[in-house]
């Protein structure tokens, strides 16, 4: 088809679209109507876009495009007028109305470039200026959201293009129109940057807008929704109850303006948009008010009108979810579950309707999750301890599930997270629901995880995206100090004050959260003040909470909270300066936190128990009765509150004794110490100072009870060091332990990461190498799969040893790694060759064979700890110093009885024939049906030593059911042997296969079974670490009895039972038996 034969068709197309009279316009008139053939494309395209808006068919907004593409193109002669800046803008026009329906960001990205060469060339007085600023600033608007709201440019310039359209325009209505626009986008800026200013313009455009009395205005509501909507922002972020009634009326009167139903085009009767909008925002702010004064009709209401908004738009992901948020808070208020269901199908319902928005319903969803274990979890966990429970009930579990259903969904959203700022907010949720599951579990690796989650959230705002979230940087600081509070790394509260520092700068003034962050450096300081007594802290902290008081009011929920620490820090610098004001202005704090505080809430109590102290020192520098009279009185009272197992019933319990001391009531005071020290649910740290100060106290009054304290307060250091995850705590509990007065010799306390030598004097801190911990996890589990495959088998073919290689090198290793640099500070300390140690090792350490460390060529030691010190092992430190308290009570008649089972274990006859030509007599030997639990129990009362050639059984679930398999398979129980109160016992021989039993399944059993005859009243115990060689046993009894008995019954010590096992099995190594057979035997005790 030629050129001219295409444009006569095209004529003839454009002249019917255009109502042309075909017989006045043929195609003879073409050339002298060409300036007419640009209307008709224009109409053309006009009628498309009009089409387009109808139908929605994307090829009539493309062929619309196009036509208005080619109508720049032509000549100026053949455009009407030239009209450029109209065509650009009517291209722009259409271009964003493609982007609405397809979303392809070039479409706006060329609308932009279209509008902003219209205004190029427009002058500033053209008339049509207003309609292409108005073009130009919907383009904006759509590119800044399209772009995830992350490119300012945009929405700045759209905010300029609308200042100069309100400029412009005279025409009132038209002008409410455009501050309506202008208000919007403002806080579309404000949301975006949180400029105060944007958020504070916003709301006052809003109210100029509604300053008009013109009732009648189109636009009125609209401004009705913004202000209401502006002023709920603001109340979240300034929490000024007027801008929430203000908002709350707004919305009420938007709806009074909202018809309920109103007339169609096509003659149905749809509601109002508007309508559903407004009963959307005051659902939200009537929720809001609830959660400000806990009015349950105010969180009905916003339920029923939610409701209505969902009738309205049963499609809207919106108000669904927004619905869901209601009804979970009024889950939380009134605990029905119906409205947790429903609340949670609401999430599911919008995370469905609009799948593109996944990240928040799921983000939702997880935070339900969360808050809903929060209302239950921690109340059943509390229930579990308080009846006793070690096993989760059913309902427990399924509070435990939705904590793991939160950290699931927490952990998708850090996934799919549609921008570096949503990633920050999924961060910072998954690390407070892994925090919280560290606080329900103790699980360290949570608490490790969720400090990680929260600096890579700081990381994501501050490179990706040039902020700093002050909540983000709130949490973190305080994840950061409580795990300075559970590891003492002073790194960690350094960088918490760093951080809140930080928070302060960029918090404003009067920002709600700017009372908070100081109230928080003020605690962070005190901490850092009792760490390092600077003063410059103590000031400061005293500084920072003032000011925090300053911007709070009275009835604020953390304000005795600021109370109690401004308090606590004056009565420290009484403490420190000694001045009589700050002690009278902490007493008179205390006074008014406990006058404010709740009585039943924690601060109440702990400004009581504080105020007690204050009031004590006040006593002993001015020595007024009265106040001695109200410190008796506050512990009394605080006692019992605390009663029957309130964590602070233990330092109220100290506090009550102390003041009956000096009241010269010394019955009453250690009476009440005892109590203090045997209360489980109290810390370990606050008992083992209690067991202190009771044991100090006794000690100087010559009371009876001094040893019986003293043994209490070790068996709590004990505790508190397994207890306590790092080195440096372990280390400050020993530096703090008084034990130089009865600590025999040396003994070493070895854990993972340090040993420490407890001697007379202060603790010795040794060492260890960063990456032991690992080594020692290998060592052991190869030692305990060795162990698990021998003892499938009887003791005498226990044939599935490690190689003498494979144990060569463990023993070099634990020499290298951690008794060649013991054994240096035990010769610092000139601690003679041939002296006793006492091993108390914690974790895996137990399992691995310390006392034969050293290195070996062919057998032959060349260094090692056993050519200089004896050793033996110890299970507590308390434990050791009970034993040797009777143990050097010299033994009045030495008997020994004999356990075997010489059908079960082949080498019990010849062991018990050993032990017949060792002993001259006073032995009783009991096999087979000879041993029964009832005859073993009445024999042991007449017989100090007991010999067991038997198998061994712990059971981890019950430990005081392990013991000794005995005839037919009946047990000998440690509560059996406990229950009989042997206080004779003394020496208890394990030569047992299977000394820890075939079902239990723990990698320091053999040791453990061995301890559990310790705190049956055994003083000294031969045991094994794995599995022994049967035909060892016989051997090492004739060595080990032998030596105790060199020197005639009547002058048998049981101290030298350590020197026994290691002489003999010296003999052995000399001998030339593998290292797997001599290394298991052990000296357990004096």
């Amino acid at each position: 088809m030629s050129e001219e034969t295409s444009e006569k068709s095209r004529f003839q197309a454009l002249a019917k679209l255009g109502g042309l009279d075909e017989e006045s316009e043929s195609y003879a008139d073409w050339t002298s109507h060409r300036r007419r053939y640009s209307d008709l494309l224009e109409d053309l395209a006009a009628f498309l876009v009009l089409r387009f808006e109808d139908t929605t068919q994307i090829q009539d907004i493309d062929e619309a495009i196009d036509l208005r593409r080619q109508l720049l193109q032509l000549p100026s002669t053949m455009r009407n007028g030239g009209n450029i800046a109209s065509l650009l803008n009517r291209l722009g026009d259409a271009l964003v109305l493609r982007f609405k329906e397809q979303g392809r960001l070039e479409d706006l990205d060329e609308a932009v470039d279209c509008q902003t060469k219209v205004l190029s060339i427009c002058a500033d007085d053209d008339s049509r200026r207003p309609e292409f600023l108005e073009s130009i600033t919907d383009a904006l608007i759509l590119r800044f959201a399209k772009q995830g709201r992350t490119v300012t440019e945009d929405i700045d310039a759209a905010i300029d293009r609308q200042r100069e359209l309100v400029a412009l325009q005279s025409e009132q209505q038209s002008k409410n129109s455009s501050l309506n626009v202008l208000a919007v986008d403002l806080m579309l800026r404000y949301q975006k940057s949180a400029r105060l200013e944007d958020l504070d313009e916003s709301i006052e455009i809003f109210g100029r807008g509604l300053s008009s009395d013109n009732y009648s205005d189109p636009s009125r509501n609209k401004f009705l929704r913004g202000y209401a909507g502006a002023l709920q922002t603001r109340f979240e972020l300034q929490d000024k109850l007027g801008d929430l009634e203000l908002s709350i009326k707004y919305y009420r009167e938007s709806l009074a303006l909202s018809p309920t139903e109103s007339a169609s085009r096509d003659g149905w009767h749809t509601s109002d948009p508007g309508r559903a909008q407004s009963l959307y925002g005051l659902g939200a702010a009537l929720r809001l008010r609830f959660e400000h004064s806990s009015s349950t009709v105010d969180l009905d209401d916003a339920i029923i009108f939610q409701r209505e908004a969902v009738a309205l738009e049963p499609n809207n992901a919106a108000f669904i979810g927004d619905l869901g948020a209601s009804l979970f808070g009024r889950y939380q208020s009134t605990g029905q579950m119906e409205d947790f269901d429903q609340a949670v199908d609401c999430q599911r319902q919008a995370l469905t309707l609009e799948p593109s928005q996944r990240f928040y319903w799921l983000n939702n969803l997880a935070g339900m999750h969360l808050k809903r274990y929060g209302m239950t979890g921690q109340i059943e966990d509390r229930d579990l301890v308080a009846h006793g429970q070690s096993e989760p009930s059913s309902g427990q579990t399924n509070q435990q599930d939705n904590l793991d259903k939160a950290i699931a969904c927490f952990r998708e959203c850090v996934d799919i997270a549609p921008s570096d700022r949503y990633r920050m907010v999924a961060l910072v949720n998954l690390a407070s629901a892994i925090f919280t599951r560290f606080e329900r579990c103790g699980v360290l690796d949570d608490l490790e995880e969720a400090t990680a989650c929260h600096r890579e959230a700081a990381q994501v705002g501050r490179l990706a995206l040039g902020l700093n979230s002050t909540v983000l940087l709130g949490n973190f600081a305080a994840i950061l100090t409580t795990r300075y509070k559970l590891f003492g790394r002073m790194a960690d509260l350094e960088e918490s004050i760093k951080i809140t520092r930080e928070a302060l700068t960029l918090t404003p003034h009067n920002h709600i959260d700017h009372a908070m962050y100081l109230n928080n450096l003020g605690q962070y300081l005190i901490s850092r003040y009792q760490q390092k007594k600077q003063l410059d802290d103590l000031e400061e902290a005293i500084r920072s909470l003032r000011s925090s008081l300053s911007l709070r009011t009275i009835g604020h929920d953390d304000y005795h909270t600021t109370l109690n620490l401004l308090a606590s820090a004056l009565y420290l610098r009484f403490t420190l300066l000694k001045q009589l004001a700050d002690l009278e202005e902490s007493i008179t704090v205390y006074r008014e936190t406990m006058t404010l505080g709740r009585t039943q809430s924690p601060n109440h109590w702990a400004a009581m128990y504080n105020l007690a102290t204050a009031l004590k020192s006040r006593y002993k520098t001015l020595h007024q009765v009265e106040d001695q009279e109200e410190v008796l009185e506050l512990c009394q009272r605080a006692v019992a509150v605390f009663r029957p197992s309130h964590p602070r019933l233990s330092a109220a319990l100290q506090s009550l004794a102390l003041i009956c001391i000096d009241q010269g009531k010394l019955e009453q005071a250690f009476s009440l110490f005892k109590e203090a020290v045997n209360l489980p649910n109290s810390p370990l740290n606050d008992r083992l100072g209690c067991a202190r100060e009771w044991a100090h106290t006794a000690r100087n009054a010559g009371h009876s009870s001094a040893l019986d304290a003293y043994v209490r307060s070790l068996e709590l250091l004990d505790l508190c060091l397994a207890s306590t995850p790092t080195m440096d705590l372990q280390h400050q509990l020993l530096a703090a332990a008084d034990t130089s007065d009865d600590v025999p010799d040396i003994s070493y306390l070895a854990s993972n990461s340090a040993s420490y030598a407890i001697q007379a004097g202060p603790p010795l801190l040794v060492p260890l190498p960063n990456n032991l911990p690992d080594a020692i996890d290998k060592l052991s589990s190869k030692l305990f799969k060795m162990d698990l495959t021998a003892r499938n088998t009887d003791r005498y073919d226990a044939t599935h040893q490690l190689s003498t290689g494979d144990m060569g090198t463990i023993l070099r290793l634990l020499w290298v790694s951690i008794c060649k640099p013991v054994s240096s500070v035990l010769q610092t300390m000139e601690i003679p060759v041939g002296s006793r140690v006492w091993w108390c090792p914690i974790g895996k350490l137990g399992t691995l064979p310390l006392h034969a460390s050293g290195r070996y060529e062919d057998g032959v030691l060349l260094e090692g700890f056993s050519d200089l010190y004896i050793s033996s092992y110890i299970p507590t430190l308390s434990s050791l110093i009970a034993s040797r308290e009777s143990a050097t009570k010299p033994i009045a008649q030495l008997r020994l009885l004999g356990v075997g089972q010489s059908n079960a274990l082949s080498s019990v006859e010849g062991e018990f024939k050993t032990i017949r030509e060792v002993f001259p007599g006073g032995i009783q030997l009991r096999d087979r049906a000879d041993a029964i639990p009832e005859t073993i129990i009445a024999d042991l009362q007449e017989h100090p030593w007991v010999h067991f050639a038997c198998h061994g059984s712990l059971n981890a679930t019950s430990p005081f059911e392990s013991g000794f398999v005995l005839h037919n398979n009946s047990r000998l129980s440690l509560r059996q042997i406990m229950q009989a109160k042997l206080s004779n016992a003394e020496l208890a021989f394990l030569a047992a296969c299977h000394s820890a039993a075939a079902e239990s399944k723990a990698p320091n059993e053999v040791l453990s079974l061995a301890a559990a005859m310790q705190f049956c009243g055994f003083k000294s115990i031969v045991g094994t670490l794995w599995t022994m060689d049967d035909k060892d046993g016989p051997v090492l009894a004739e060595a080990f009895y032998k030596h105790m008995l060199r020197n005639g019954v009547g002058k048998v010590n049981l101290l030298d039972s350590a020197q026994a096992v290691h002489l003999a099995t010296k003999a052995m190594r000399g001998a030339g038996v593998p290292f797997h057979r001599w290394t298991t035997f052990i000296h357990l005790g004096v």
